[in-house]
């Protein structure tokens, strides 16, 4: 029952707030992270996709101000953000490499806001950003990421992958508009315009 009259999905996504709530996020199907100031209801509404596959740090102040931005280096552009070590997730850092999955980052009190998340919090009298999930995803076992190399479970996983790439291409294919592929040559676009080819 929804009109547009633009072609961004900034729109549909408006809409889909509007329909459904905070109930819109487990929908969306796809890679994003959103930042929504909600006017009727004076409240700021943060959220990330499922997968985080979009970036999203946080930092907040003791009396309750609140920065949020796509890179970290633009907290740090805040004259009230701090460029502190996180020594501890310095030392993890080193030790096992990217923390991707992890709160942390190596700057202190700067978070990264977890995927498959949302959080909301009152505009006027600002609380402690509190995250909740809205996608059942499995948690990231880190033990799991730095145990040897297992044949048999990467064939599993290297299935379970073909499956969910298959579906969404799938999905990302039906469209009322022409569509391309960007073709760079690396795994992941040459896996995506191998499908989207068998799909057509």
């Amino acid at each position: 029952g929804h009109r547009f009259s633009s072609h961004s999905d900034t729109e549909v996504l408006l809409a889909a707030w509007q329909q459904w709530g905070t109930d819109a996020f487990r929908r969306i199907n796809g890679m994003w992270a959103l930042v929504l100031h909600d006017l009727a209801r004076r409240r700021l509404v943060v959220a990330r996709d499922r997968y985080g596959v979009k970036p999203l740090y946080w930092w907040q102040g003791a009396d309750g101000e609140l920065a949020i931005a796509s890179e970290v280096k633009a907290l740090l552009a805040h004259p009230r953000v701090p460029a502190h070590p996180d020594l501890a997730a310095c030392a993890r850092g080193l030790h096992a490499g990217p923390e991707s999955w992890h709160a942390d980052t190596v700057f202190a009190d700067i978070h990264r806001f977890p995927a498959g998340h949302w959080a909301e919090v009152t505009v006027d009298a600002p609380e402690r950003l509190a995250p909740r999930r809205y996608w059942p995803g499995p948690e990231v076992d880190a033990e799991v990421l730095l145990a040897p190399f297992d044949q048999a479970a990467a064939d599993r996983l290297a299935q379970q992958y073909r499956v969910l790439l298959d579906d969404a291409v799938r999905v990302r294919m039906r469209m009322d508009v022409r569509f391309g592929t960007a073709l760079s040559g690396g795994l992941d676009s040459s896996q995506i315009a191998l499908l989207v080819n068998a799909e057509l």
